[in-house]
């Protein structure tokens, strides 16, 4: 059986956008630098302001206390009609 789902795709970071952190409180942070380790080319840290604070200047935060942006997605997957999981075909 074919089933429309939903899929969210999160997009990279980019600098000169705005992102709301994790934090309680939810600030606005503008992206200014993005620091990457040279081992694994994974994010380390984030460079900014934040949007509320503007006279802080350029403020360092953690990779994981932003909220990525995300789109979403419709995809048609095929479902088993018993139990509702996602059946993966060979092509």
């Amino acid at each position: 059986m074919k089933k429309i789902v939903k899929k969210e795709i999160e997009l990279p970071f980019e600098i000169g956008q705005i992102y709301v952190t994790r934090f309680q409180t939810g600030e606005m942070f503008k992206l200014t630098n993005i620091e990457y380790r040279k081992k694994d080319n994974s994010i380390l840290c984030f460079y900014g302001i934040y949007q509320n604070s503007i006279g802080l200047g350029i403020c360092l935060l953690n990779p994981d206390r932003l909220i990525p942006k995300s789109i979403v997605e419709e995809v048609e997957e095929n479902v088993c009609e018993h139990c509702g999981k996602v059946l993966k075909l060979n092509e």
